[in-house]
């Protein structure tokens, strides 16, 4: 299986490595969304137009595209007027993409945006929402530069026969590993290790050539001079994160603070990542093992859609999904030759449930959690246009599951981490 060095390095594979690829271009927007497709109908039924004496969060929808989540909750605090920390994004979303998604205020104080495009004021709620409404997204995107033969056919049809015989891998993308320096897990388990002034070191002075090279010059720089006024100074456009860091890096030397610095969402995401890359490497070594990923072993954490509820398989014909975990603090409930391979992946990386537990940063504690090992894919349509040299690509994932993982095994991208999937 040939699989770039850096894709390994985020477990990622692709099945098939030998197949044709087919184009390499793609573009991204959404398709005539109806936000009751995005969300559970009974948060929205839930809304009322006006403020009423227990409706104080009021609910909106944003439109984007070109920015990440931190970049659009930084952009609706200044439409709205309110402060950063007011403002929640429902799910993270590629920032590359054309994007329709919902957001929420923690204070029902705000001025009319002026920019009506972006920001749709849709109701008023009792409750502050979580991602846990969130049902999934859908995918409307378009691969181009796409050949008229025979190959090309049979690359689809290769693809739609594999997603129902074997599942889509359900891999953390690499958009979860920051761009573009994907160094978001690094980080991560550096602080998951108490090695704080690593894990600061790490963000601000790590480059590679995704960046501009005035970025890369002024990282290289601090981090042969260690001198964190001058860096502050010449700080470049865009390194806000880092500036808040080395702003605290002045007054004293403190790499706990100066991590807390940053937005606590950004914060929390670091370990998570290093939870989603320890997840990605124990995929990729079940499907190296050929243990399949859509019908359950024994030992296997399941899904039971019947009863609804968790647990181990055992022998039997229910309808179940298999589950592996992200680790954290409370273990990691497998069993089997899944439990093996777990272990083996965090012993290697001489990592335990405890790091994920941070005592000098409790609140970026992750406690654990469970995972699909494959995708829930629904409502696939595939559209050639041979004559455009185009194939639009409809379709619905799962909350927390990744469009560019899908198309990794659709277009089969010799450059992943290059092309951005």
């Amino acid at each position: 299986m040939n699989v770039p060095p850096e894709d390994m390095e985020l477990g990622l594979l692709v099945y098939n490595t030998d197949t044709p690829a087919l184009g390499g271009i793609i573009k991204s927007r959404p398709s005539d969304f109806r936000v009751s497709e995005i969300v559970q109908r009974t948060f929205l039924s839930s809304l009322t137009t006006e403020r009423g004496p227990k409706k104080n969060f009021p609910i909106f929808l944003a439109k984007s595209r070109g920015i990440d989540a931190f970049r659009l909750m930084t952009r609706a605090a200044q439409e709205l007027r309110v402060s950063p920390n007011s403002v929640r994004v429902l799910g993270l979303k590629d920032a590359h993409a054309e994007k329709v998604q919902l957001l929420a205020l923690r204070t029902h104080k705000f001025q009319t945006p002026r920019d009506r495009d972006f920001l749709t004021l849709l109701g008023w709620t009792p409750r502050l929402p979580n991602k846990r409404l969130l049902k999934g997204n859908r995918f409307r995107i378009v691969v181009r530069e796409l050949h008229p033969d025979k190959e090309e056919s049979d690359t689809i049809s290769g693809f739609i026969n594999q997603m129902s015989k074997r599942g889509i891998p359900n891999f953390f993308g690499h958009q979860r590993f920051g761009r573009p320096r994907r160094i978001t897990h690094i980080v991560g388990e550096m602080i998951a290790r108490s090695r704080f002034e690593d894990a600061v070191k790490q963000y601000l002075t790590h480059t590679n050539e995704r960046e501009p090279e005035s970025v890369r010059w002024w990282r290289r720089e601090l981090a042969e001079a260690w001198d964190y006024k001058r860096a502050f100074r010449e700080s470049p456009m865009g390194a806000t994160h880092e500036r808040r860091m080395l702003e605290v890096l002045v007054q004293r030397e403190d790499y706990v603070a100066a991590l807390r610095a940053l937005p606590i969402s950004l914060r929390r995401l670091f370990l998570q990542a290093c939870q989603s890359h320890l997840f990605n490497i124990v995929l990729s070594r079940r499907i190296e093992k050929e243990l399949g990923i859509t019908h359950p072993l024994r030992g296997d954490l399941v899904y039971d859609h019947r009863r609804r509820k968790t647990g181990f398989y055992s022998d039997g014909s229910r309808e179940e999904t298999v589950m592996l975990p992200l680790v954290g603090y409370s273990g990691y409930p497998s069993k089997g030759e899944q439990g093996v391979m777990i272990k083996e992946v965090l012993r290697a990386r001489g990592l335990s449930p405890r790091n994920f537990y941070v005592d000098a940063m409790p609140e970026l504690s992750c406690r654990g959690s469970l995972r699909t090992a494959a995708q829930s894919v629904e409502e696939l349509v595939l559209h050639s246009d041979f004559e455009a040299g185009a194939l639009t690509c409809m379709f619905t994932l799962g909350k927390g599951s990744y469009a560019t993982v899908l198309l990794r095994e659709l277009v089969k991208p010799e450059n992943p981490a290059g092309q951005g999937f």
